[in-house]
């Protein structure tokens, strides 16, 4: 799962109700980094990592029961000790995993979503801010915020005043996702920037350019092919490639 917003919208859009799965904070070493993402699926099925092991285990145990309830929790897991230490996970960190039911029927959620998958799709930035706190319920329509790179918004985000919603467009340089106290004495905000596939431009369709192409998919790139032989450049060769 490369772009786990694009997998969001088409559930939502499809009907499923899910549970987003994201690593908020690392203490020590850690399976994955701050920001990284499963979704978990009604049926129980999952999609993306967050690490495996014991750790994903009881992700996916506790977002059966955040989609039973409709409501968010945090997880804290520590990474040592002799339980942790039989699964194999020797990390010896600290991780903090925020889980979020989101429902179809959030109309703003989304649309929000909807709105992410257009613009990567279009090259463009953004900024997502999501409120986290335990019990926050998946109707609840003012707990996620999108900043797009001309400054406009959609959404809201309940503990960020007008004044504060103003000043969050500077957040829009960060490269790394973070756990930020937007306004002083407030809940958390996860901010993590929303980026576009970077783009890989492959100079003739030759036999080494089909294992290129796949495999720089494989990785998250958009892949476009440039060849005028149109019995070299097709899809039935390059299956992966965007163009």
């Amino acid at each position: 799962m490369l772009n786990p917003f694009e997998d969001i919208n088409r559930l939502l859009q499809e009907g499923q109700k899910v549970v987003l799965a994201s690593i908020i904070k690392q203490v020590g070493s850690s399976p994955r980094a701050i920001g990284t993402k499963c979704i978990v699926l009604e049926d129980g099925s999952i999609k993306g990592t967050i690490g495996g092991g014991l750790l994903e285990y009881q992700v996916m145990e506790r977002a059966k029961e955040s989609l039973k309830e409709g409501k968010s929790t945090i997880i804290h897991f520590k990474l040592t000790g002799d339980e942790v230490a039989k699964s194999d996970m020797l990390c010896g960190g600290v991780v903090d995993v925020y889980l979020e039911p989101l429902f179809p029927e959030n109309a703003v959620a989304r649309d929000i979503f909807k709105r992410i998958s257009s613009f990567i799709n279009e090259g463009r930035k953004g900024l997502l801010l999501t409120l986290v706190s335990d019990g926050i319920k998946s109707e609840d329509e003012t707990n996620r915020l999108l900043i797009e790179e001309d400054g406009s918004t959609m959404g809201e985000i309940r503990t960020v005043s007008e004044e504060g919603k103003q000043k969050l467009a500077k957040y829009l340089k960060i490269k790394a996702p973070k756990l930020m106290e937007i306004e002083k004495g407030k809940e958390s905000v996860f901010v993590e920037p929303v980026r576009p596939y970077d783009i890989l431009y492959l100079f003739g369709a030759g036999h080494v350019s089909t294992f290129v192409a796949s495999l720089a998919s494989m990785v998250g790139f958009r892949v476009i092919v440039i060849d005028d032989r149109k019995e070299f450049a097709n899809k039935e060769r390059f299956n992966k490639a965007d163009e």
